[in-house]
């Protein structure tokens, strides 16, 4: 279902987000992860987060969103200039640009992006769930948005304040005296400033609580404790900043390490062991963002929508594949590095993992394919989808479905492991040698050296019956509920279910090269370097960004879809895994496809229609770096 891609440059760009020049290997991004690596290199002098994204600001005053686009709140207007803070609520973002103008995008259901015109010079921006705040520099606190409970309407007494802080419903703000006051919603008490707290030095807001660190690193906390995020830490060294989430409280502390208390289900407490020298520290609803002094960024908690995804320079990738809500990739010298959601250990690459030449997502697992023909996994082995057979050898391909996983040897053998619920690892004993094999969400598939098509497991929608009359196919990706057929013609063939559109495959679609799908949508790379993509596009998976193209490859992960732009590098046959060098790696993928017409990796290099010792001659003659 998850296919891995081959090396290139990675385009998974927003809609409308001016991106920082592409080079060579790296990953980017469209749909539900909404980030790229090569705009997120930082070093950062500034992170913020919203309910389901993050948020990082460089020195020149770049902003970058990554995590949920659903409503459109990752997407940076491309005119939007250098900012020098930005905040975010629910589904809509603040920035303060540095000329002290503030700009909104997103949702705006209550009028949160509507910035009233006459709001002059500011200074500061605050976001709650659905309403804004900003400070001027004269001085005034203005307010917009949902006011149901009363939050933007600022007390007419405030009087000058140095800081602003917003809840889902209640709105903060630390005067210059020290002192702290709030409004709206009070239904915990929210509201209810201790008396005699003393001089605060900052304040933050919560989802229902309020927190302030006094002149003297004290911490404290008022309003919803139903989760113990008002329950301070005994014995805690003194505290220089303070965020707050739904049901959580983090402190950047003096000695410049973190302490975090209060709910937990979805990791948002889980600190990274030996996180130090923080410099700033925010938090979303469910999970918590950390600046270092270097200038780079640490993410840990809830990252259903990549908003973990810690962005950083990953070395040029040469494979990538896409998994529910993480992404692996794979350099030129086989090193595996990945991101995006880790819940259940899915992006803990293993220390002794060694070089891989490819790796597969799954939507809770990752596998690895190493050098020496080995499978590794790692991440959720509920139904034992990470469990490989100790006596699995030789393996030239591993695919990872929802649950399950399989593996095809150079002999051709195909072997799989996991949920088995609707026999979809039982590989058939009459299957013979075969060229491809892809797991599916129930189903696996599997094409034969013969060219037949074999599948097993789920056939609720037909998505194990190939169409009569289907032709020769090149290779077959199972998606979610639906295959795809590549056609040695280079025609786009899908069935199985299509409540989505999935198997819609646009009539007026030029020839393909490669095809990739997932739950409930499907992606081609056309023969002239185009991407083509339909279904499912919820979170612009099948938005194919302006400018995107030409393309080398494609994968398809749960709810976005990656394309590896074609670089100008002359061209390189012998060069299998397309990492500008002809090595050992290219040699196994060349020994791997012997006999075979080398499909899909290229093999067949002088194209008589086999891999034999012709390609093997053109191929240890190129041995060494590309021209």
């Amino acid at each position: 279902m998850l296919r891995t891609a081959a090396p290139g440059l990675l385009a998974l760009c927003l809609p409308a987000v001016a991106h920082a020049a592409a080079q060579p290997g790296d990953v980017l991004g469209f749909g539900k992860q909404g980030y790229a690596t090569a705009d997120l290199r930082g070093p950062w002098v500034r992170v913020a987060c919203g309910a389901t994204s993050s948020m990082a600001i460089d020195a020149a005053g770049t902003l970058r969103c990554w995590g949920s686009n659903a409503l459109q709140q990752a997407a940076v207007p491309s005119d939007l200039g250098a900012v020098a803070d930005a905040r975010a609520g629910t589904g809509h973002v603040a920035a303060l640009r540095t000329d002290g103008g503030v700009r909104c995008w997103g949702t705006n259901t209550d009028g949160q992006c509507n910035v009233p015109a006459d709001l002059g010079t500011a200074a500061e921006v605050a976001c709650g769930a659905n309403h804004v705040l900003a400070r001027t520099v004269a001085g005034a606190v203005r307010g917009w948005g949902r006011n149901v409970h009363g939050q933007v309407t600022v007390p007419n007494d405030l009087g000058a304040v140095t800081q602003l802080a917003a809840g889902y419903d209640h709105s903060l703000a630390l005067r210059a005296d020290g002192t702290v006051r709030c409004w709206g919603l009070n239904t915990a008490a929210q509201c209810n400033v201790p008396a005699g707290m003393g001089a605060a030095a900052t304040v933050a807001a919560g989802g229902d609580h309020s927190v302030a660190v006094l002149a003297n690193g004290t911490v404290r906390c008022w309003g919803k404790n139903t989760a113990g995020q008002c329950s301070v830490p005994s014995g805690m060294g003194p505290a220089t900043q303070a965020t707050a989430g739904a049901e959580h409280t983090a402190v950047r502390l003096a000695d410049g390490t973190v302490r975090a208390w209060g709910a937990s289900l979805q990791g948002q407490l889980a600190v990274p062991a030996g996180l130090a020298n923080v410099a700033g520290v925010q938090a979303g609803a469910n999970h918590t963002v950390a600046l270092l002094a270097n200038g780079t960024v640490r993410a840990w908690g809830n990252s259903d929508a990549s908003q973990c995804g810690t962005p950083f320079g990953a070395p040029a990738a040469v494979r990538v594949s896409a998994g529910q809500d993480h992404t692996v990739s794979v350099d030129a010298a086989g090193a595996l590095r990945c991101w995006g959601s880790n819940r259940f250990g899915q992006c803990d690459v293993p220390a002794d993992l060694g070089a891989v030449t490819q790796a597969s997502a799954g939507a809770l697992h990752t596998l690895a394919l190493r050098t020496d023909g080995r499978v590794r996994a790692w991440g959720s082995n509920a139904s034992g989808q990470s469990s490989v057979p100790a006596d699995l050898a030789g393996v030239v391909q591993v695919s990872a479905g929802v649950s399950h996983s399989a593996a095809r040897t150079a002999a051709g053998a195909v072997r799989c492991w996991g949920l088995n619920s609707v026999a979809q690892c039982d590989v058939p004993a009459t299957l013979g040698p075969a060229s491809d094999v892809s797991a599916g969400w129930y189903h696996t598939v599997a094409l034969r050296t013969d060219g037949q098509f074999r599948s097993w497991g789920s056939n609720t929608y037909g998505q194990g019956t190939a169409p009569v009359g289907l032709g020769t196919i090149a290779s077959i990706v199972a998606g979610g509920s639906h295959t795809i057929a590549l056609l040695a013609d280079g025609g786009v063939r899908c069935w199985g279910l299509n409540t989505d559109g999935q198997c819609n495959v646009p009539a007026s679609m030029g020839p393909a090269v490669r095809v990739a799908g997932s739950i409930a949508h499907t992606v081609a790379l056309l023969a002239d370097g185009s991407v083509r993509a339909w279904g499912l596009n919820d979170f612009g998976q099948c938005a194919i960004p302006a400018g995107s193209g030409p393309a080398s490859d494609i994968a398809a992960g749960a709810a976005f879809t990656a394309v590896v732009l074609v670089g100008a590098a002359a061209p390189c046959p012998a060069d299998l895994n397309a990492d500008r060098t002809v090595n050992g790696f290219d040699l196994g993928l060349l020994l791997g496809a012997w006999g075979t017409d080398g499909q899909p990796v290229g093999a067949d290099i002088n194209g008589d229609g086999i891999v034999n010792g012709f390609d093997l001659g053109l191929l240890l003659g190129a041995w060494g770096a590309c021209p």
